[in-house]
């Protein structure tokens, strides 16, 4: 019986967090929140994560760094509430009142 089995590397986008000048390209954008997760697959399959990792990168280069755990929660949640006022979700003013309460 052949098995094939290896190991992945799956990311999601989770969204912008914040506008900064790139040290690599000199681009100032909004950096991005990302996932990665490194997990084993069976047969091409993705089965099982083993590692797990939040970095936010330059849209433009792909620079970026990794996220320290006591800063995670704070840049999902900006994250998401970025994606919310991207989507047209949210008016200005109700942007505004979240993001004072983060």
């Amino acid at each position: 019986m052949i098995f094939i089995f290896g190991i992945d590397s799956i990311k999601k986008e989770i969204g912008p967090v914040e506008e900064k000048l790139c040290p690599h390209c000199s681009n100032k954008k909004h950096w991005l929140l990302q996932k990665s997760s490194r997990m084993f697959s069976l047969f091409f399959i993705p089965l099982i994560p083993f590692s797990t990792k939040y970095y936010i990168h330059c849209p433009i280069c792909n620079y970026g760094f990794d996220v320290k755990d006591d800063e995670l929660q704070k840049k999902r949640s900006l994250a998401q509430l970025n994606m919310e006022a991207l989507n047209n979700d949210l008016s200005e003013k109700d942007y505004e009142e979240k993001l004072n309460k983060l």
